[in-house]
């Protein structure tokens, strides 16, 4: 009898502990499960605001913004414009209007531009907007600088790749870094170039980033 009355209290001590167990097992949950835990809100805030934090240091860095000093209104404003322009630029709708926009996106200037240009409604709306602003015809767009190193037969850092091609011509070969549609590239021209042992063939190598130009090598 004995054994029989300790029993049930067994079971009892049994399923209390593992009641206490499986509760300090359960996972962190929800605010609004009803079993809200002080300090998973507390954990969201800190990823969140370290994310945030993370972007606009990088974005900063990508323009050349140094945040250890104290920003002024226009370096704030040019930060926040920036990541704004990166997060229209992952939202893109189709494969065709992001072929567009980057095709486009060298000839617009500012990131404000890029901005107006991507809140255009669709792919027809965006080419009545390029047409309008005579986008579709890039030789049309080329800068006086660039006018004038075209006459020279001559390129320059910033140069875009038509006024290159218009320049020195089609190149011999063309090396596509990534996705295409970001116009990050690399052009091989070979031409002949007298010397006192005759002509020698002159190889130049020019690299682009956004369909402009960053820099160039001869050999």
């Amino acid at each position: 009898m004995a054994m029989n009355d300790s029993f049930p209290l067994s079971a009892s001590l049994i399923i209390g502990i593992l009641g206490l167990t499986s509760c300090s097992l359960l996972p962190s949950r929800h605010p609004k499960s009803g079993y809200y835990e002080t300090g998973y809100e507390e954990s969201n805030i800190d990823f969140y605001s370290d994310r945030q934090a993370y972007q606009w240091n990088q974005t900063a860095q990508e323009l050349g913004i140094d945040i250890r000093n104290e920003l002024t209104e226009d370096q704030r404003s040019a930060i926040q414009t920036r990541i704004w322009l990166r997060r229209l630029e992952k939202e893109i709708a189709s494969q065709i209007e992001r072929e567009q926009y980057y095709q486009v996106r060298p000839y617009l200037k500012t990131d404000s531009e890029r901005i107006q240009f991507l809140n255009l409604r669709g792919y027809e709306t965006k080419s009545r907007w390029i047409s309008q602003h005579k986008l579709d015809s890039p030789t049309q767009l080329h800068s006086p600088h660039e006018k004038e190193a075209i006459n020279l037969g001559d390129i320059f850092v910033g140069m875009s790749s038509s006024a290159v091609a218009e320049s020195w011509g089609e190149p011999r070969i063309t090396e596509v870094a990534g996705n295409p549609i970001f116009q990050n590239f690399r052009w091989i021209f070979e031409r002949q170039v007298p010397t006192e042992d005759g002509y020698t063939t002159e190889t130049r190598t020019v690299y682009f980033e956004s369909g402009r130009v960053i820099g160039w090598e001869t050999n």
